[in-house]
């Protein structure tokens, strides 16, 4: 793939998505992270504190921006025959704009694009995927701005 054709990818618009958050899952993402916080795990308490329910912690988003980023078309976008999960890719840079809390019960739509696409040299060339979202309550309402980095080794 030439460098032109990585380029036509960037700016792409991707299928909005949608996520609903799950009070359930936001408790165990709290559990394995380490966060204590009552409002992660109790609406009552989530009320008494302003919010309208049980909230997710801050990096709790990156659940709703790997799940679009999920459906890329990988394989394609980087000319090669393989693609995620058989093709083994890193986090590179993680960047997060909180607007409003995610709520447990609510239902996001995650809107994508493909932001760049390089490739970089050196003694272990690899491909840099960044992928813009942004995630919106049921009003359309931005509740999160996410940029992921992903690093893919050739």
């Amino acid at each position: 793939m030439t460098e032109n054709e990585r380029r036509a990818w960037v700016g792409r618009e991707l299928a909005p998505v949608p996520y609903k958050v799950s009070g359930e899952h936001i408790k165990e993402w709290c559990q394995a992270v380490g966060e204590k916080n009552p409002v992660y795990f109790d609406a009552r308490a989530a009320r008494a504190a302003g919010y309208p329910g049980q909230i997710a912690p801050p990096s709790y988003a990156i659940m709703l921006s790997t799940h679009q980023v999920r459906s890329l078309p990988f394989g394609q976008l980087l000319g090669r025959d393989t693609a995620p999960p058989s093709m083994p890719a890193q986090y590179g840079e993680q960047t997060f704009e909180h607007h409003l809390p995610l709520v447990a019960g609510e239902t996001y739509t995650i809107r994508g694009r493909i932001a760049s696409v390089e490739t970089k040299e050196g003694r272990q060339p690899f491909d840099l995927v960044a992928v813009e979202s942004i995630i919106e309550d049921r009003h359309g309402e931005r509740a999160v701005f996410s940029r992921l980095g992903l690093i893919f080794r050739r």
